[in-house]
């Protein structure tokens, strides 16, 4: 497990258990839940919705085969990877679906989408600030470096347009698809280009990131929140990262909730890895330090708390599915009880 999807997954639990406690929001109605892990796999992702849908056993496509609990909402997925069949699916079927994470502006469309919705932020909003970026740093030229599919394309050219409006020119697009003789070239083509800045965008390429790494050492990167921290560059060559920031909401349960779950001995040695932090055992503190080969540090708690920063979009997600669920419940005869959860979105 990966220490954010664990944290995420303990939020979900907290805000559900919340929710169940009060007895105005939900009256007579208790949630429960599914938790599968697409790992980030669309196949295994589409695999999970139909087996929600369809029940435990053998998957049956538009057949339930378990007991008549009605599925209210999807919560995720964190990537557009995954999030964009799921809500193709999902929207087939009439079934609302909240993300957390998946930014790209494609499922903003209400006509294709008229389910999906999201707490996390537009991914264009990062292309402005980007380009803002390049200006302030008086770079003129840039290299765009996206992955070689329909999202890095779209994304690729509207980020472009962003420069161009701030007074920087695009040297070349590169693409890449995987495909290593393809990424060779694109490569070799980068490293001829006299542009020093390289702008990554689009989600983590699906590919080795040898290319990448290969271009820190020669050029400057920009990096956007989506490759963070998913991937962390062993060199950063001047190099410069956006990051999402995190809110920390007035909630003194959820807080201490926090503080609980920083003790579970699982999450812990994963936070120990993923922020560098030594903890109060010696033995492990070297263990870890060799086996990743990192220098470790003493932290302070704000140090942890940044990998609580997604959190809060997950407690929004189910928040605002259980308050629109509220009022749909609360209106007068509008809607028969079942077909409220078919309905969320038409109100």
């Amino acid at each position: 497990p990966v220490q954010d999807r664990y944290i995420e997954i303990q939020t979900l639990l907290f805000t559900i258990n919340e929710i169940n406690k009060d007895p105005d929001l939900l009256p007579n109605v208790t949630l429960g839940y599914h938790v599968y892990d697409s790992c980030g796999d669309p196949n295994l992702a589409m695999k999970s919705v139909l087996q929600i849908l369809s029940g435990p056993g053998i998957i049956v496509p538009n057949y339930s085969c378990g007991d008549q609990r009605e599925i209210a909402v999807f919560i995720g997925d964190r990537s557009t990877v995954t999030a964009l069949p799921m809500a193709q699916l999902l929207g087939t079927y009439g079934h609302t679906q909240i993300s957390y994470s998946a930014i790209d502006p494609v499922l903003n469309d209400r006509a294709l989408y008229p389910y999906y919705f999201s707490t996390g932020p537009n991914d264009y909003i990062e292309h402005v600030a980007i380009a803002e970026l390049v200006e302030y740093l008086g770079w003129t030229w840039v290299i765009i470096l996206a992955a070689g599919d329909e999202r890095g394309e779209r994304e690729s050219k509207n980020l472009m347009n962003e420069l161009n409006k701030h007074g920087a020119c695009v040297d070349l697009i590169g693409t890449l698809t995987g495909d290593i003789n393809t990424d060779t070239r694109t490569l070799e083509r980068i490293q001829k280009s006299t542009a020093e800045v390289v702008v990554l965008c689009g989600e983590k390429f699906r590919t080795k990131t040898y290319f990448v790494e290969k271009m820190i050492k020669e050029k400057t990167l920009v990096v956007p929140a989506t490759w963070i921290p998913g991937y962390t560059f062993p060199l950063f060559n001047g190099s410069l990262a956006f990051k999402e920031g995190f809110v920390i909401f007035d909630n003194s349960e959820f807080e201490d909730y926090v503080m609980k779950i920083k003790e579970d001995v699982l999450l812990k040695d994963l936070l120990t890895v993923a922020s560098s932090c030594l903890t109060h055992d010696k033995e492990k503190d070297t263990l870890l330090q060799k086996v990743y080969r990192v220098s470790y540090r003493n932290c302070s708690g704000s140090k942890l708390l940044q990998f609580f920063g997604r959190s809060y979009r997950v407690y929004t997600a189910v928040y605002g599915f259980a308050h629109a669920e509220h009022d749909m419940r609360s209106s007068s005869g509008k809607y028969c009880n079942k077909c409220i959860h078919k309905n969320i979105n038409r109100k």
